[in-house]
């Protein structure tokens, strides 16, 4: 799967059959579900910071939403038996921890945590 990031404001999924999508930041919760499916997990009510939950792909992706609008998506690419590429303004970010994307991620306001990979990826709406 590569997910092309546009912080702020959508994320572009496109899956290794080429069928593709957008989500975009205050999306609600049944936009999710019809892109993605059921959610592998999902929580009935909100967590402990006032947000609702969706995740797939054994938890690397997660949909967070604040009052049933897409409000934050991690990512953590390791935890997919898929092989996951992230790419940020089109930049690819995913892979060996590169200055360059780190750089990036920075630059553009994203939280992201590298190990020898990327390994976390938050990405939230435009405040």
């Amino acid at each position: 799967m590569q997910i092309f990031a546009y912080p702020g404001d959508r994320v572009d999924f496109i899956s290794k059959t080429a069928s593709a999508g957008a989500l975009e930041f205050g999306d609600p919760v049944g936009l999710i579900e019809e892109f993605f499916g059921p959610a592998h997990t999902k929580t009935t009510s909100a967590n402990e910071e006032g947000h609702q939950e969706l995740t797939y792909y054994n938890g690397s992706l997660r949909f967070e939403f604040s009052v049933g609008k897409l409000s934050a998506i991690t990512i953590e690419p390791g935890l997919s038996k898929e092989k996951i590429e992230i790419f940020v303004d089109r930049e690819r970010v995913s892979g060996p921890a590169a200055e360059a994307a780190q750089d990036k991620t920075t630059q553009v306001g994203v939280e992201a945590h590298y190990g020898e990979v990327l390994e976390k990826i938050r990405l939230t709406r435009k405040k």
